[in-house]
């Protein structure tokens, strides 16, 4: 069963890192929350990327391509060791992505985020 503390942290980090304007704050979060091994997967890189460093530099690049960016989490499923969540991503497209220069037209996809290894501690409730 999915515990209460994984759910309010993830739903941190949509909040308060993928969403959040202020890269610098969103730094913050994902030092607190993300280990230094984690894993992320950027839209058609199979392979994933390791590394938070490497993740701030993505959080960067993201919210240049779409400043206005929100998140809203469909739903989070899993058990007490892995967890994903089922999003919608909707913003203004301002900055190149996956080669498409900017159209400055709004845009809005879904998507699925597998949460394991993204959670430094998942203690329970």
């Amino acid at each position: 069963m999915l515990t209460q503390t994984s759910t309010r942290l993830i739903a941190r980090y949509y909040n308060e890192i993928a969403c959040e304007p202020d890269v610098g704050k969103a730094w913050e979060v994902a030092d607190e929350i993300l280990t230094p091994e984690f894993i992320f997967h950027p839209p058609n890189d199979r392979e994933g990327q390791q590394g938070l460093e490497r993740h701030k530099q993505f959080l960067v690049w993201h919210h240049e391509a779409a400043p206005d960016q929100q998140y809203t989490v469909e739903d989070i499923v899993g058990d007490s060791s892995r967890a994903a969540a089922r999003w919608c991503l909707q913003g203004t497209h301002c900055g190149e992505v996956l080669g498409i220069p900017p159209t400055g037209r709004h845009f809005s996809l879904v998507g699925i985020f597998d949460i394991r290894a993204l959670i430094q501690q998942l203690t329970p409730d």
